[in-house]
């Protein structure tokens, strides 16, 4: 009797071990890239913040209000709010081009979505 149930036993060591390991996947994995254009800065809950739209010509989104601009953003796929230190925020100007590196593994699912940002690039215009 004891002898059947080890292989069973075995099998389920087996499955506990390998789901509890990483199996050598590093976080570089979950790195994402999304390009755009800055069209909104704030701070909330003392979190800095803006919002990136991909796609901007021939809209004049200085003029827009946020709700106006986060409507936009709900239209286009990639839009997205990214959350970043004050010292990157203070370097970084609305209608600047930029290419954001974050961790896709951790997005808020709101519309936009909120993702944080590990590193970024102005682009040219």
């Amino acid at each position: 009797m004891k002898l059947r149930i080890l292989p069973y036993g075995l099998i389920i060591l087996v499955l506990l071990i390998s789901g509890c390991t990483n199996n050598g996947v590093t976080n570089s994995e979950n790195i994402s890239t999304s390009l755009g254009t800055i069209v909104y800065k704030d701070v909330m809950d003392e979190k800095f913040r803006f919002l990136l739209i991909p796609k901007t010509e021939g809209i004049t989104y200085e003029k827009m209000s946020l709700k106006e601009l986060e409507s936009l953003a709900r239209s286009q796929n990639d839009s997205s709010w990214y959350t970043l230190s004050e010292e990157m925020y203070n370097k970084l100007n609305i209608g600047q081009n930029v290419e954001v590196k974050w961790d896709s593994s951790h997005q808020f699912e709101s519309n936009p979505p909120i993702r944080s940002m590990k590193d970024i690039k102005v682009t040219p215009n």
